[in-house]
């Protein structure tokens, strides 16, 4: 359902890709295409599904990595050209 998109309250979802990561931990991978309020809690709420905890590991093409929450980093020139093209 999340990749055919979903009726939300305020309007419908994009497609989203959703897979599941460990199952022994109900631990899933979501990517969404938009960044309304709460979108990931609100579909899978939809869907019948409670979110305990989530984790960002990307925002657009620059991928996190090790930071811990609180910690930045400078982006470098190649990461900048692509958040400009992502834009």
């Amino acid at each position: 359902a999340l990749q055919s998109g979903l009726m939300l309250a305020d309007g419908p979802t994009r497609p989203a890709g959703a897979g599941l990561l460990d199952q022994a931990t109900n631990t899933y991978t979501v990517i969404i295409h938009e960044g309304r309020n709460h979108i990931v809690r609100r579909m899978l709420a939809h869907l019948g599904y409670l979110v305990t905890s989530l984790k960002r590991v990307r925002i657009g093409p620059v991928a996190l990595g090790r930071l811990k929450p609180g910690q930045t980093r400078v982006l470098t020139p190649f990461e900048l050209r692509q958040l400009e093209k992502f834009r």
